[in-house]
């Protein structure tokens, strides 16, 4: 998606254009930018333009970097309640993200990654060992698991 965002396009034709690939109904979700050119929008409302193409997609799999990143507290729970759905309709997400505490609600494993370690874990045994995900990021990082 980053190679259209200097295009002067609108928000109404990204959503044409990824129709055409994806053969989707494309119902635009944020009538208020149909008519905004890409350029012209917040990090945030790219963010969410772009996960809600993702959605459409029909993929199995999903891979989301950073998917809450700009975005104020509505937009969040806008964005999380999709995720929930999707997951709720049996499609994978790989989440990327820093903001643990936001997402860990919706996570089943934990993958963490830090100066080329990796260490998986199921969510629900972290919780009920450390109290969440990220104390046992923590302690992960400091040795300690």
């Amino acid at each position: 998606m980053t190679t259209v965002y200097g295009e002067k396009i609108k928000v109404g034709s990204l959503h044409e254009r990824v129709n055409q690939t994806y053969q989707i109904q494309c119902e635009n979700h944020f009538p208020e930018m149909e008519n905004r050119k890409l350029p012209q929008l917040s990090k945030g409302e790219f963010n969410q333009i772009s996960i809600d193409i993702a959605l459409q997609s029909g993929r199995d799999w999903l891979l989301f970097d950073e998917p809450l990143d700009g975005l104020d507290e509505v937009n969040r729970d806008k964005v999380m309640h999709q995720l929930q759905e999707a997951l709720l309709a049996n499609r994978n997400i790989l989440l990327v993200t820093h903001e643990v505490e936001s997402v860990e609600a919706l996570m089943e494993y934990s993958i963490f990654l830090h100066r080329s370690q990796v260490y998986l874990a199921k969510c629900e045994d972290l919780r009920n060992q450390y109290g969440s995900v990220k104390e046992a990021y923590l302690k992960w990082r400091e040795g300690q698991l």
